[in-house]
């Protein structure tokens, strides 16, 4: 049996929380700030107030979830080498995801793909590769990692709404940019954004709720509050 309790009202407040603040984001910066929050320079060859704000809260939460994944690798190093091995490259993916966040590191190798005529996959834009790499990563560190996230099976509430959110924003990354109308671009792109930041925030829970469950089954470790 799991040593983690059931997700309690305080996630779920966090989680209410975090969906009115990407919410807002979109309609504040589109109608108080005539830009977006969650994009740089996409839309408009200017740069607005606040512009790229929801980025950064993005990036920040995947080094939040990083550095609870680092932690739940020292205290499974020990006792499972091969699996704190799991934790600490998930860790490293975390972080290096939030620096392409902030530095758009996909987006620049997709312009160099499409600069040298390389296959656009079903039509999808050429970072498609950059997330399949990412991808095989995030699954083998995953499978290393799967005896902890089998046993402390309660937050799978917030793990699967953190694949969902995901899932949902890689879809809308996926649809065309360049044939789409100024309107479409102003809602798609923050929809993509907040969707990711969502998933962010789901995954930072989820990494904090799993370290104390971690923190509990190996004596000698206090857990976290």
């Amino acid at each position: 049996m799991s040593a983690l309790a059931p997700i309690g009202k305080g996630y779920r407040r966090i989680l209410i929380g975090g969906a009115i603040v990407c919410t807002a984001a979109a309609l504040v910066g589109q109608f108080r700030f005539g830009s977006s929050l969650y994009l740089y320079k996409d839309l408009k060859n200017e740069a607005g107030a606040f512009e790229g704000s929801m980025t950064v809260v993005s990036a920040f939460l995947m080094v939040v979830a990083a550095v609870y994944s680092f932690r739940c690798s020292e205290v499974l190093r020990r006792r499972d080498a091969r699996t704190a091995r799991g934790f600490a490259g998930f860790a490293a993916l975390l972080v290096f995801l939030a620096m392409d966040e902030l530095v758009m590191f996909h987006e620049w190798v997709a312009s160099k793909l499409e600069a040298h005529g390389v296959w656009k996959p079903l039509g999808i834009d050429q970072d498609a590769y950059v997330f399949a790499v990412y991808g095989v990563i995030g699954a083998w560190t995953l499978f290393l990692m799967r005896g902890p996230l089998l046993r402390h099976r309660a937050a799978a509430t917030l793990l699967v709404g953190m694949v969902a959110c995901a899932v949902g924003s890689e879809a809308v990354d996926f649809v065309p940019w360049e044939p789409l109308s100024a309107t479409q671009k102003t809602w798609l792109g923050p929809l993509e954004e907040g969707l990711k930041t969502m998933a962010t925030l789901f995954g930072a829970l989820y990494a904090h709720a799993l370290l104390g469950a971690v923190e509990r089954e190996v004596p000698g470790n206090a857990t976290l509050s």
